[in-house]
């Protein structure tokens, strides 16, 4: 049975697996000599399990738009800011400054050398979510070539659909600065 039994009916999509509803989550191989993990997710399967404990930091690449009117409580929890959540609201297909993504990463980084399990997500856990991991796994010493394979080999389709944000992460390789044009 769906753990999302109340969506199915009101959405007629009950004869649909989990992962087919919400994409599922999914763990990006990290170097072993980091003890965190990372996970990416779209917003479907956060919304629902948001304070389960299951991470210790919560990522939410999406603006509030894409929350608004379906995902109320998840929206108010973000909007608490309890120390949990980084909320960096993204424009679909696009990215944030360098400066803002350079410090998202290097939050991410930090967590994940702590031993923290993060949750990074976005509308459906591919282009904004991919292209954060594949920044944090740039940073953490991969070439651009081996992130963007890790990404999509451990979460099938991820990593960056747009241009922009493929030249964020071979920016952050190069590890040039400014916004984006």
């Amino acid at each position: 049975m769906s753990s999302h039994g109340g969506d199915a009916a009101r959405d007629g999509l009950g004869w649909m697996t989990d992962r087919q509803r919400d994409g599922g989550v999914d763990r990006i191989s990290l170097p072993a000599t980091v003890p965190g993990s990372l996970e990416l997710c779209g917003k479907h399967a956060v919304a629902t399990r948001f304070e389960s404990g299951s991470w210790d930091t919560i990522v939410c690449l999406v603006e509030r738009h894409e929350l608004d009117g379906r995902y109320t409580d998840y929206l108010a929890w973000l909007d608490g800011a309890p120390p949990e959540a980084v909320w960096l609201p993204i424009h679909d297909l696009h990215v944030p400054s360098f400066d803002a993504m350079d410090e998202l990463v290097s939050g991410i980084v930090a967590r994940l050398r702590a031993g923290d399990r993060v949750l990074v997500h976005c509308a459906a856990g591919m282009g904004r979510a991919g292209t954060t991991a594949a920044c944090v796994l740039v940073r953490l010493g991969s070439s651009v070539d081996d992130a963007l394979a890790t990404v999509a080999r451990c979460r099938p389709g991820a990593g960056p659909e747009a241009g922009v944000q493929l030249d964020l992460v071979r920016r952050f390789a190069d590890g040039l600065r400014g916004s984006p044009s």
